[in-house]
C-alpha cells in the first residue's frame, strides 16, 4: 500500500512506483534481461517477516533481490553474486536508478551539489528539490562486509548509482552482498531519519546516556595530574549539576617514539611526562568526584620503528612486503590477525578494567580499515581501500575492522562508553561504524576560530540525522574565552543546543568570566526533542534550525537562525509554512530578552556577520502560556516538566526543575486583553523566595533554591 514494483524481465526495466501515483515512477532502471525466469521468495536478510521479494539474474550473472517490506517505503535491492569464477570482487556496480525529480541537487556526506557533478558520497545519497524537499532518499542499509558508496549523474534525469568496494576479497560461493535501499519522500529530511532508524532496528542499537564532556586538548593538550584534578574540582562544584561529567585526556599521556603522528604505545603512560603517578591514579581521583574519567588513544595503529613494537611485527598490514604506513596514521594494523585483535583487547582492557576509564575517544581509526588517510573527507576520494591482502583472506578490510571495535567492545564491556574520531579523516570509517560506537566526530578538528568552528556545523548538519538514532553526533568542542567575540560563542553555544549534538568543551573554566561560564550552563544538556535543519537543501551549512516539543500543549517550538558569514549581513525571511505550522505564535529571542511581535505568516530578521538569534515559538491562546524560561536555550524544553492552565480558568501551574543557587525565570505571556489579567498569588511547593513584575502582556516571575530540586509552581490570576 505504500510503493509497488514492476519489472519486465523480457526488457530488463524496472519501474518503482509511490501507491497513490502508479502513472508516473519516481525511479526507473535497465537491469537488462532476465538469464532465468524470475522466482518470488523471501529476502535473506535477519529475521524480517512478511517481506516479499523478486530474485532476478539479468545475463551478467550478478543476481538481485528486489523487496518490499510491510509498513517500510523503501525498496529493498540486495546483489547476489555467484563466485563459480573465484575472481575478486573488489569493486560492484549497480544499475543506474534514474529519479524523475527535476532540478534536483544531489545531498551527501559533501554536502549539496549539482546532481550531475560531485564526487559521490559514503552510505548514503539523496537526490531533491531544494524548495519543496520531495526527493529520492537512498543509502547502504547494511556494510558488514563491503564499503557503501553512491554516486549520481545526470543523463535525461538524474540518477543515483550504488557501489560497494571489498577490496580483494573473494568469496568462495554464491553470497548474498550488502542491502541497498531509497524511497520517495514529499519531504526528504523524514526520510533521511527513517534511514537511519531503519540500520537502528536492523543492528538492534540501544544507545547509552548522551554525555557532555570536557577536553583537556584546546588549551592544555593532555593536562598534567594536578591541573586537570583542579578543573575536575571546579566541574564538580559549577558545571557537573548542569550535565557535564566526562573528564576526557587527550594526546601526549602515553609512551613510545613521537613518529609520523603521536607516539603509539597506549600500554604504559609516558614516565617523564604530565601523570608520573600513572593513569589509574587520576582516574580514581576524578571518578571519586561522581565524574567519568575518560582517555583518547588510537587502537589500530603502532610504529614499526618503535621499540616497543620490536617484537610484535605480527600486528601489522603489510603491503609489498612493508607495513602499511599511512600520514599521521603510522603503521596499520592487520584486524584479520587472531594476534592483533588479541593485543587491541588487551590494550583497551588495560585502559578500561585496570586503569578504571569509563569513557574512550577513540582516534585515527581508518587505520584500522588499511586506508590513506585523506583529511579532510567529505565526498568520495581515491585512498587505497583494498590494496593490502590481509592475513585472512575471506575477511574484506571493513568486516575486520568491525572485528576490531567488537573486541574493544568486548574488553571494555558495556558501560564503558566509545566514542570514534573522526568521520572525516576518512569518510570510510561512517558506514563501517555503524552499530558499533555510542559516538563519533563528525567533522574535522576545530579550534577558537570562526572558520574552524563551522567545520563540525557543516558536517552536524549534513549528518543530522544520524544523531541519537545510530549515535550521538560530536561536532567537536565548542570555544567560549575571552578570544571568541561574544556573538561567536553565543552562535556556536546555541547551534550545539538546538541541534541537541554532544556537547563538548576545552577550558580552563575557573578563568573563565560569570558571562562566559554562563553560555556553557545555558547550553547543556542535551535536550530531548526533535531538531531538524529548515534550509538543508538550500545552503551548504543551515540557517535555519527548529526544534519542535511535542510534550508541552501548546506544543513549544524553538527557532535559531544563524549567519555563518563572518564578514556579512544575512537577510532571512522566514515563513511559518517553511516551518511547517500555521496560526499565530509568541515570539521571545533567548539572547536579547526581550518580546518580539507575534508571528503569525513570515518574520523578517538580518543577521549580522557570524551570530544568531533564537526565537522561542508558542501558539497563541486565550490564557497565559509560558514562552520561554532563564534555564536553558531550548526555553522550557529540558526544565519544564508539566504546564497545565485550570479548567476553572483561573490558575497557570507546572513543574521546573531548578539547578541549586541560580535564579530560575519564568515568562508568560498573557493574552491580548492583558489588562483584565493580573496575578493574584504564586505559591510554590517547596516553599521557595519569589519575586514577580509585569511588563506589558509580559509576567516575569523568578524563584531560588538552594538545592537542586523539582519544584511545582502555581500562578494564580
Amino acid at each position: 500500500g505504500i510503493v509497488e514494483i514492476e519489472y519486465n524481465a523480457k526488457s530488463g526495466e524496472l519501474k518503482v512506483f509511490a501507491a497513490d501515483d502508479s502513472s508516473h515512477p519516481f525511479v526507473t532502471a535497465a537491469f537488462g534481461p532476465c538469464a532465468t525466469a524470475p522466482e518470488f521468495s523471501q529476502l535473506p536478510v535477519d529475521g524480517r517477516q512478511g517481506n516479499r521479494s523478486l530474485f532476478i539474474v539479468p545475463e551478467d550473472q550478478i543476481g538481485y533481490h528486489l523487496a518490499l517490506v510491510p509498513g517500510e517505503p523503501f525498496v529493498f535491492l540486495q546483489p547476489v553474486v555467484d563466485q563459480r569464477d573465484s575472481c575478486s570482487l573488489e569493486r560492484i556496480m549497480l544499475p543506474q536508478l534514474y529519479t524523475s525529480a527535476d532540478s534536483a541537487v544531489a545531498f551527501g556526506t559533501f554536502g549539496i551539489a549539482p546532481a550531475g557533478d560531485n564526487p559521490g558520497s559514503y552510505s548514503f545519497m539523496a537526490l531533491v528539490q531544494p524548495q519543496t524537499r520531495h526527493g529520492v532518499v537512498s543509502g547502504w542499509l547494511t556494510q558488514e562486509r563491503g564499503s557503501g558508496l553512491v554516486f549520481s549523474g545526470e543523463k535525461t534525469t538524474p540518477y543515483l548509482q550504488p557501489a560497494l568496494d571489498y577490496g580483494k576479497w573473494t568469496p568462495t560461493a554464491t553470497t548474498p552482498l550488502e542491502i541497498f535501499v531509497f524511497a520517495d519522500f514529499r519531504d526528504a529530511r523524514p526520510g533521511l531519519e527513517r534511514y537511519a532508524e531503519l540500520i537502528a532496528r536492523d543492528l538492534d542499537i540501544v544507545l547509552p546516556p548522551q554525555p557532555a564532556y570536557y577536553c583537556t586538548w584546546h588549551h592544555a593538550r593532555a593536562s598534567d595530574e594536578e591541573q586537570i584534578l583542579e578543573n575536575a574540582v571546579f566541574i564538580d562544584s559549577t558545571l557537573k549539576p548542569y550535565g557535564l561529567e566526562v573528564i576526557q585526556i587527550d594526546d601526549h599521556w602515553q609512551a613510545g617514539l613521537l613518529s609520523n603522528g603521536p607516539a603509539k604505545n597506549f600500554m604504559q603512560h609516558r614516565a617523564d611526562g604530565p601523570y608520573p603517578s600513572g593513569m589509574a591514579k587520576t582516574a580514581t581521583a576524578i571518578g571519586a568526584l561522581g565524574l567519568v574519567p575518560g582517555i583518547w588513544y588510537m587502537p589500530f595503529t603502532g610504529n614499526t620503528d618503535d621499540p616497543f613494537f620490536s617484537d610484535k611485527h605480527y600486528l601489522f598490514a603489510r603491503h609489498n612486503g612493508a607495513p602499511f604506513r599511512t600520514r599521521w596514521g603510522g603503521d596499520c594494523f592487520d584486524l584479520s590477525h587472531p594476534k592483533t585483535l588479541d593485543y587491541v583487547q588487551r590494550v583497551a582492557g588495560r585502559l578500561t578494567e585496570e586503569w578504571g576509564y569509563g569513557y574512550l575517544k577513540m582516534d585515527g581509526l581508518w587505520t584500522g580499515l588499511v586506508a590513506r588517510h585523506v583529511y579532510i573527507n567529505t565526498g568520495y576520494v581515491e585512498d587505497e581501500y583494498g590494496a593490502v591482502e590481509l592475513f585472512n583472506k575471506r575477511k574484506t578490510p571493513v568486516e575486520a575492522y568491525r572485528d576490531g571495535l567488537k573486541a574493544i567492545r568486548r574488553a571494555a564491556g558495556e558501560e564503558v562508553f566509545l566514542s570514534g574520531c573522526n568521520a572525516a579523516q576518512n569518510m570510510r570509517t561512517l558506514g563501517a561504524s555503524f552499530g558499533l560506537l555510542d559516538a563519533m566526530r563528525v567533522g574535522a578538528d576545530n579550534a577558537p576560530s570562526w572558520q574552524r568552528f563551522l567545520r563540525g556545523v557543516f558536517s552536524g548538519s549534513n549528518l543530522y540525522f544520524l544523531h541519537k538514532r545510530i549515535w550521538y553526533n560530536d561536532p567537536d568542542p565548542v570555544h567560549v574565552g575571552e578570544k571568541v567575540p561574544l556573538g561567536q560563542a553565543q552562535a556556536l553555544v546555541s547551534w550545539t543546543a538546538l541541534s541537541g549534538q554532544i556537547h563538548g568543551s576545552s577550558e580552563s573554566y575557573s578563568d573563565l568570566s560569570a558571562e562566559r561560564l554562563n553560555l556553557l550552563k545555558k547550553s547543556m544538556p542535551a535536550h530531548d526533542a526533535v531538531s531538524r535543519p529548515v534550509d538543508l537543501f538550500e545552503r551548504q551549512i543551515p540557517a535555519i534550525w527548529l526544534v519542535s516539543d511535542s510534550l508541552s500543549q501548546p506544543m513549544r517550538f524553538v527557532l535559531g537562525l544563524f549567519n555563518w558569514q563572518q564578514r556579512d549581513s544575512l537577510k532571512l525571511n522566514v515563513r511559518l509554512n517553511d516551518l511547517g505550522l500555521d496560526g499565530t505564535y509568541y515570539c521571545y529571542d533567548y539572547w536579547q530578552q526581550k518580546r518580539l511581535e507575534n508571528f503569525s505568516d513570515s518574520v523578517g530578521i538580518t543577521l549580522p556577520p557570524a551570530s544568531c538569534r533564537i526565537l522561542a515559538l508558542r501558539r497563541v491562546v486565550d490564557y497565559p502560556v509560558v514562552i520561554s524560561t532563564s534555564r536553558h536555550v531550548t526555553q522550557g524544553m529540558i526544565d519544564i516538566r508539566r504546564e497545565d492552565w485550570s479548567v476553572a480558568g483561573t490558575c497557570l501551574c507546572g513543574q521546573s526543575e531548578l539547578v541549586a543557587n541560580t535564579p530560575y525565570k519564568l515568562l508568560i505571556a498573557l493574552p491580548a486583553d492583558s489588562t483584565r489579567w493580573r496575578v493574584r498569588n504564586i505559591m510554590t511547593e517547596p516553599a521557595l523566595p519569589v519575586s514577580f513584575e509585569l511588563e506589558g502582556q509580559v509576567l516575569r516571575a523568578e524563584f531560588y533554591s538552594a538545592q537542586q530540586q523539582l519544584v511545582e509552581w502555581r500562578i494564580e490570576f
